[in-house]
């Protein structure tokens, strides 16, 4: 069997969506394309919304699989047609089958396992008994905060083969929004914005309950939401049931761009569980004032690096966003301009890449 060169980088992910995960993998394919990079995407399902994203030169290959036992047989053929490979693998329905190739002999490329997520919580029971499984057949385990690898050794003791690299997070500094220091009426509209997928884990519900409190104190002020997904509907009908259509918008998914920072004046992060929120760290580098409940390890570490301990929310409430709202409008600009720079020197692409690349070499 050949063997990929050392110019080559391997991606499995079930599929490309506009989640978190899949929003790392895009720009990690970017960054390797750009330094003249061989990177192989392997998507389990059907390409997905962000496949428009990857650069041009990345060779992307559909399983198309309708179950994920299904995936083995194709991914073994695609090992042997590609050759052994480092092989980085995003969600844990991927890196099972690939774990479980390894295991029965069908696929030989080393394996890291890019968790991205709670798995205590995020994953049924079923699941988190296979868990261990999963972590024991990787060559590497890559989290986002060092909290994050007390939270891994649950399942397994692999801390030794478990590495910390943050999200990678763009330069966004002409999207920079402009926060100066003013005076807030305590009337004075102002405009939410919150981004993520409509499931039951970002607290959606939560956010639009305690909305109503902001506008009896803020009338005109705005909540708009992007993303899609399951609770749409029911969404919708808590918006209706409150009445505020004119207020809360769901424009759907989304690529994020300069005119939702600019038009935005405070970020909210309502999940009650994450990994290391893309959003929140977007918010931040652009520069926008943010409110966030402690949904993961590494959302609490996130904050206490870029100097925002004090926007933690304890829960989504009317009372405690009206309160956070306030806060956040009396605190100086200096302290969004000084987390921006912190969290761009902590997630810049380039680094971010290079040290997926010095985990490859590693394990190769």
């Amino acid at each position: 069997m050949k063997v990929s060169g050392p110019q080559t980088v391997r991606l499995v992910l079930s599929s490309l969506g506009g989640g978190g995960a899949e929003h790392v993998a895009v720009e990690l394919c970017h960054q390797w394309a750009n330094e003249g990079f061989n990177v192989q995407v392997v998507l389990l399902r059907e390409g997905g919304i962000r496949v428009v994203d990857l650069p041009v030169s990345v060779d992307l290959h559909v399983l198309n699989i309708t179950r994920a036992r299904y995936a083995l047989p194709k991914l073994r053929a695609w090992e042997r047609k590609h050759g052994v490979c480092v092989t980085l693998v995003f969600g844990f329905e991927a890196a099972f089958v690939f774990a479980f190739g390894k295991f029965l002999g069908m696929l030989q490329s080393p394996l890291i396992f890019r968790e991205g997520s709670l798995p205590e919580i995020n994953l049924s029971w079923p699941r988190r008994v296979l868990y261990p499984f999963v972590l024991n057949k990787s060559d590497a385990v890559v989290v986002q905060s060092a909290s994050m690898v007390r939270r891994v050794r649950w399942a397994n003791r692999c801390q030794d083969k478990t590495i910390v690299i943050p999200n990678p997070v763009r330069e966004v500094s002409a999207e920079r929004n402009d926060v100066v220091d003013k005076e807030w009426g305590r009337c004075e509209p102002i405009r939410i914005l919150s981004i993520g997928r409509l499931s039951p884990e970002k607290g959606f519900t939560d956010l639009v309950n305690a909305f109503r409190d902001v506008l009896r104190l803020r009338p005109r002020s705005e909540l708009t939401i992007y993303g899609e997904g399951i609770e749409r509907k029911h969404l919708e009908e808590l918006i209706a049931r409150h009445n505020i259509q004119a207020s809360v918008k769901l424009p759907g998914y989304r690529r994020i761009d300069q005119s939702i920072w600019r038009q935005s004046d405070v970020f909210v992060l309502s999940s009650h569980y994450e990994g290391q929120p893309n959003a929140l760290m977007q918010a931040i580098a652009a520069g926008l004032r943010v409110i966030a409940t402690p949904a993961s390890p590494a959302t609490i570490d996130l904050l206490q690096a870029c100097g925002l301990r004090d926007s933690m929310i304890t829960s989504i409430s009317g009372a405690e966003l009206c309160e956070k709202v306030d806060w956040c409008l009396q605190a100086p600009a200096s302290l969004w301009s000084q987390a921006s720079t912190r969290l761009l020197e902590m997630s810049d692409p380039r680094k971010i890449a290079q040290r997926y690349l010095a985990c490859f070499r590693q394990v190769a």
